[in-house]
């Protein structure tokens, strides 16, 4: 099986892996301070968007178990309502 080539010929995991480091690198031992600053901008805006979409999640999920939890009590009420219409009729029964 062969490995995915760049347009240089590289293997594309090797090229991702060498910009990766030249990242991190210009993140924190140097680099200019504008090209930092736009990295920091960069994964501030990753991590935003990253909480963004699970925070959603997490509201879609609560007003789902909100759904089934309102419809798990309308449908006890209404078991409760037959169950005390049997015993009023049994009362009457007597």
């Amino acid at each position: 099986m062969a490995a995915a080539q760049g347009s240089a010929g590289v293997p594309v995991v090797q090229s991702v892996g060498r910009a990766l480091g030249r990242i991190g690198r210009g993140l924190f031992t140097g680099g200019s301070t504008p090209a930092r600053l736009r990295l920091w901008i960069g994964a501030t805006a990753v991590v935003a968007v990253l909480f963004a979409v699970l925070g959603a999640f997490g509201v879609g999920r609560r007003e789902s178990s909100l759904r089934d939890a309102r419809d798990a009590a309308q449908q006890l009420i209404e078991v409760q309502d037959v169950q005390v219409r049997l015993v009023h009729a049994d009362a009457l029964a007597s």
